[in-house]
């Protein structure tokens, strides 16, 4: 429902700029759109949890190859202590990377990354894990740092190479055309 409601958005010119779930269900529909819209700001949000009742998912990667990701119900954790308490990073790399390359498979070619919930900035490790890739697809990252309100994670965002998007504001009152100024 939310890449319906992202499409409706993008079509009224209400926004140029959105996050793909690539483990969601229809995340199909939405890449297709993306690639037909190619100028729509498209980024990725990395996803490690599934937080809703009644409408769930699980990694790209099959689940035996992350199974430290899956709860017992066949699906992503549903909160983020859970990912933190459960996931082994090496199946959260595996996993982030299988998201990513799926959307360029798809055509998408992300203008950003951001993470689902927060999840890759509850840790130093998530939140290395987050800024590599960052870096090795040559992505801008947000990062909040108003977020980071441990001295350890504020480390790992300081030695960060690439620029980070650390904030991100939009005033409902302001038109479109003058977000980027």
């Amino acid at each position: 429902m939310a890449n319906i409601v992202q499409i409706l958005d993008f079509q009224k010119g209400r926004t140029n700029s959105g996050s793909i779930m690539v483990p969601c269900p229809w995340f199909g529909e939405i890449a297709e759109y993306g690639t037909e819209h190619s100028a729509l700001d498209l980024g990725l949000q990395l996803t490690l949890n599934s937080e809703w009742k009644y409408y769930r998912w699980d990694g790209v990667m099959p689940a035996d190859k992350i199974s430290s990701l899956i709860d017992k119900d066949g699906y992503f954790y549903e909160t983020v202590e859970d990912v933190v308490k459960n996931a082994d990073s090496t199946d959260i790399e595996k996993e982030l990377k299988a998201q990513i390359e799926r959307a360029i498979a798809f055509g998408i070619k992300p203008t950003h990354f951001d993470s689902h919930m927060g999840a890759l900035f509850s840790t130093p490790e998530l939140l290395k894990i987050y800024m590599k890739l960052g870096e090795e697809y040559k992505t801008p990252v947000l990062v909040p740092l108003d977020w980071l309100n441990d001295s350890e994670l504020m480390k790992v965002a300081d030695a960060y190479p690439m620029p980070v998007i650390a904030y991100l504001q939009l005033d409902p009152d302001i038109p479109v055309n003058k977000w980027q100024d």
